[in-house]
């Protein structure tokens, strides 16, 4: 696998330097921020508030994010010409999202200050976010990747930020639902945090932390399939 530091590093100052003169960017990773504000006024439980305003930011600015930017390099015509230049999915991949998993694991976890967490549990539950947070960026990637255009992939975006959402209303329908449930990586996030916060550790469901690695790595070989596949085109 080829995979060079000087490649990666363009990458990532091209994509800073963009940032700042993009507002829907900033928008994007003050949505953490504002959820907190708007469920920490809603719910009383702690640990359902907490839940809801890691989802809901995570999700967000998983989502929307990565194939917004992805989108506009097909806009632009620039990602034919990453593809032309024999950049390596994974090259690919750690440049134009490094940043992206940076500022976005940042803006969730200034938001958990609101809470007053224990150092350790804040700790806990950030790790537990850098976990959920790549794997959700990179089916954001992916979904930018598939989709022709911006419209296209926020329309996809919105889509699946519903389905996440209705998670909860449909959990304990019947048994089938909870063990489909079971396999999801945002699930198991949610049962990890409420582990957490009751005093039972990061690694008291080693199963559901098996379950967010694997929403991890299967996506990554997803991308570099795709990926390749338009290289070939």
């Amino acid at each position: 696998m080829r995979f060079t530091k000087k490649t990666v590093k363009a990458l990532i100052i091209k994509e800073l330097k963009d940032y700042y003169r993009n507002p829907i960017v900033l928008i994007i990773l003050f949505l953490p921020t504002f959820f907190t504000i708007f469920y920490s006024n809603i719910f009383n439980d702690p640990s359902l508030k907490i839940n809801i305003c890691i989802n809901s930011g995570i999700i967000f600015s998983g989502l929307f994010l990565p194939p917004y930017l992805i989108t506009e390099e097909k806009d632009n015509r620039t990602l034919d010409a990453l593809i032309l230049f024999s950049v390596h999915s994974y090259e690919f991949l750690v440049g134009k999202l490094l940043h992206c998993l940076f500022f976005s694991l940042l803006s969730n976890m200034l938001s958990l200050f609101a809470f007053k967490l224990k150092f350790t549990t804040f700790l806990q539950i950030a790790i537990l976010m850098f976990i959920s947070l790549v794997g959700i960026i990179l089916i954001g990637t992916l979904i930018g990747l598939m989709c022709r255009n911006q419209p296209e992939a926020m329309i996809c975006s919105i889509i699946i930020i519903s389905l996440l959402y209705m998670i909860p209303i449909v959990e304990n329908i019947n048994v089938v639902t909870s063990k489909i449930l079971l396999l999801l990586g945002i699930s198991n996030m949610d049962l990890v945090i409420k582990n957490i916060i009751n005093g039972k550790g990061l690694f008291y469901s080693g199963f559901s932390l098996l379950v967010m690695v694997v929403w991890v790595i299967v996506p990554v070989f997803i991308f570099s399939h795709i990926y390749g596949s338009k290289k070939l085109e």
